[in-house]
């Protein structure tokens, strides 16, 4: 019976640890963006403003019919100038993920609101860096998966950097791939369940056949800060998240649970005996 209560108050504390924790990553998180991002009236490539150059070079995102996925609700871009390039961050807004283990879906749902921000919008973004000089695609950035399963109950999040060389290949490391265009509009799959990306290569260009369309919106600094930005997938251009303040909450949200407890302790309560 003493192993039975000492069990039980290790699960307890547990369970109050983690919901401190939870509570302290709710109210957190907003940090503002840190890097320069030109406004959608600004002017890019051969006097065409941000947001026109945001429309010309937009990807087109692919699903393939035999998948299924929560819609797409719309896509935020950003741009960040460098000495040589413009670089258009799309982040494809999607209204939710399911993940296939359905009991790991709902704990892990609770997670990610208190983590990510409610609503469970889940957030991938796509870079396309913009030549100054000659308005070519220079490099393409995006997550990406080691699989093309698109149900895998965990799913490894693998950078890609893929830039265009003087000979016109792209490379991949010392590897030349060979993105598929629609004018400036490279071709993409969402190969797995969470919304991470592919290139559609002429082997898989049939599988993907589902052209998904979307609003694209100018992603404002409010935005940036209000939807936890600073915890998602970010790319070339990224802030980093000051987590002094979450720190600061889990500490304070601890000690106030425990205080309590010793008070139900000292005042000699019924919860106290457990």
């Amino acid at each position: 019976m003493h192993l039975v209560k000492i069990s039980l108050k290790l699960l307890i504390s547990l369970i109050v640890f983690t919901l401190c924790i939870l509570a302290a990553a709710h109210f957190t998180g907003y940090d503002k963006r840190t890097y320069t991002v030109l406004k959608a009236t600004d002017l890019g490539y051969k006097y065409a403003s941000i947001e026109k150059m945001a429309q010309q070079y937009e990807p087109e995102m692919y699903l393939r019919p035999s998948t299924q996925t929560p819609p797409l609700m719309w896509v935020w871009y950003e741009a960040t100038p460098t000495d040589s390039t413009i670089d258009i961050t799309y982040h494809y807004t999607w209204e939710d993920e399911i993940n296939p283990n359905k009991f790991f879906h709902v704990f892990y749902s609770i997670y990610r609101a208190a983590y990510f921000g409610y609503p469970l919008y889940d957030i991938e973004y796509f870079q396309i860096n913009v030549s100054k000089r000659t308005g070519l695609v220079q490099g393409i950035r995006f997550e990406t998966s080691p699989s093309n399963d698109f149900y895998p109950s965990v799913v490894k999040h693998i950078k890609v950097s893929i830039n265009r060389h003087a000979d016109g290949n792209y490379y991949n490391g010392n590897k030349i791939v060979v993105p598929i265009f629609d004018t400036m509009h490279v071709k993409a799959g969402v190969q797995t369940w969470n919304h991470l990306s592919c290139l559609i290569d002429s082997n898989s260009r049939s599988a993907y056949s589902q052209l998904l369309v979307a609003p694209l919106k100018y992603l404002a600094d409010d935005e940036f800060s209000h939807y936890k930005f600073v915890r998602k997938s970010q790319g070339e251009h990224f802030t980093k998240e000051d987590k002094t303040n979450l720190y600061l909450y889990s500490a304070v949200f601890i000690l106030g649970i425990v205080a309590l407890f010793w008070r139900f302790l000292k005042s000699g309560l019924p919860f106290g005996e457990i």
